[in-house]
């Protein structure tokens, strides 16, 4: 981007010697296009160079040009969609009659070095919007209407969600003054109730995956003011329609603003000739990805910058669960950041808790049931312990088997008394675990807390039991631990 004084600069690039014999000199590398038609294309050029030019000139007076920067952007649009037109017509004319127009092909050469002059005067933020525009008009004017539409369907559905959850509360009220004898009726009463509104909650709380990767796309923007290189951000979203949870949501835009922090400062060139000269494309591009993987959530962003890109992260200052970050750097060529968190972070789900016994007594801990396959003993499931793993006959299938007793406190659990939690793994598989014994099923939502003697131990969150916060395992990082 160009500093000091415009139009100066807007003469020598449109309208001086040096211009013209560029002009010349493009034209004589097309051997088809015959002289009449150059004079033509040169009088077309000379003819909008002029035409804005006189503008720029009669809306600076006294040198004042803030409204040629005004201008400069709408000038870069409409040459640009002329270009487009001209661009389509020879596409159809080369498919329909075999070649295309010789003096539409001057045209457009013309005019895309003449806007190209035009980018220079305006900055990365600006040339983005612009090209986005460009590119499918309607969709983006149509952006901002559709978000209004999604924050008035978003602001009722959680009206409405709310006016049912105060209704609930005073019919549990109304119940509980005319006639509650039963303090355990009580209890499963508020405890349905708590249940209820935190699955209507996670209902509405959650973000489109869409709206997700276009704040993402608007943070990457915000931060171009006064940036040289141009950049392009592209957004693949996996999962439709599917919202993403507002805890994950918040952890997936700190995690890529830092990152893009990184990329945008420190890892990437300063101006479209370096990518050039290191054989790149002449503007930065940035990937943005969104998908799902049974419980997990994923998001990446890449760029093809300098391949330096790092960042640091503490998990613990976020409320997404089974958080996960990493990271690649390939120098010269590019980086990448991958965030995992579970998908599960607002949802009221089931969990099987159970017990591992310890020389100081017992400790609880659980399992989302959705990864459960069975519960067995060693004797009614044939189980025996064998140099591979562990036999099931009533199967004929032999099973890893990770003891929790020794992987969670250090303390091998005996085999004959052990109880196995047959769970699947990432791919589907059944795996053994090895536990004391198996206590209830309870159903709750997945927190995030600080235990300070579970620094080591993969889980996903905590969930309440009886007014103690049990860990809930991360199945898939203890297999792979």
């Amino acid at each position: 981007m160009f500093s000091g004084p415009i139009l100066p600069v807007l003469k020598e690039q449109l309208d001086s010697d040096t211009f013209r014999i560029l002009l010349s000199a493009m034209l004589d590398e097309m051997p088809s296009l015959s002289d009449e038609a150059k004079d033509r294309v040169r009088t077309w050029v000379a003819g909008l160079a002029g035409s804005l030019l006189s503008t720029m000139t009669d809306v600076s007076p006294e040198g004042d040009e803030s409204e040629v920067l005004k201008l400069l952007p709408s000038t870069w649009l409409a040459w640009r969609l002329e270009w487009a037109r001209y661009n389509a017509q020879m596409q159809y004319q080369a498919m329909l009659q075999g070649e295309a127009s010789p003096e539409l092909m001057a045209r457009g050469g013309a005019l895309s070095y003449m806007f190209g002059q035009i980018e220079k005067h305006l900055d990365a933020e600006t040339i983005y919007w612009l090209y986005k525009l460009a590119a499918d008009p309607i969709p983006a004017v149509k952006q901002k209407v559709d978000l209004s539409r999604k924050l008035i369907e978003t602001t009722s559905r959680s009206a409405r969600q709310l006016r049912s959850i105060i209704e609930k509360m005073y019919s549990l009220k109304g119940s509980r003054s005319n006639d509650i004898s039963s303090g355990d009726n009580l209890r499963r009463q508020l405890n349905d109730f708590t249940n209820e509104a935190a699955l209507q909650f996670s209902r509405t709380s959650g973000i489109p995956a869409g709206d997700l990767l276009d704040s993402i796309e608007l943070m990457a923007v915000s931060k171009l003011t006064g940036f040289q290189l141009k950049v392009v951000v592209s957004a693949n979203n996996q999962l439709g329609e599917e919202n993403v949870p507002s805890d994950v949501a918040e952890c997936f835009r700190a995690t890529a603003n830092l990152w893009l922090d990184e990329v945008l400062y420190r890892s990437s060139e300063k101006n479209g000739e370096e990518r050039t000269n290191a054989e790149k494309s002449e503007h930065l591009n940035l990937e943005c990805t969104v998908w799902k993987e049974q419980n997990y959530l994923y998001f990446s962003i890449k760029d093809d910058g300098l391949g330096k890109t790092q960042i640091t992260i503490d998990p613990s200052t976020w409320n997404a669960l089974a958080l996960r970050l990493e990271s690649k750097q390939d120098p010269g060529k590019g980086s990448e950041l991958r965030v995992r968190c579970t998908a599960a972070v607002n949802a009221v789900e089931q969990f099987l808790v159970f017990e591992i016994h310890h020389e100081g007594g017992k400790r609880l801990f659980s399992i989302p049931s959705y990864q459960m396959c069975s519960v067995e003993n060693q004797a009614r499931s044939g189980l025996k312990d064998q140099r591979y793993g562990l036999y099931r006959s009533n199967a004929d299938e032999i099973l890893s088997e990770i003891d929790l007793g020794q992987k969670l406190l250090s303390q091998p659990l005996p085999s004959e008394q052990a109880i196995r939690l047959i769970v699947k793994n990432k791919e589907g598989d059944p795996i053994a675990l090895r536990v004391s014994d198996v206590t209830c099923m309870i159903q709750g939502k997945i927190k995030t807390q600080s235990i300070p003697y579970l620094k080591n131990v993969p889980i996903l969150g905590f969930v309440l039991h009886n007014g103690e916060y049990l860990c809930v395992l991360d199945i898939d990082l203890l297999i792979a631990a």
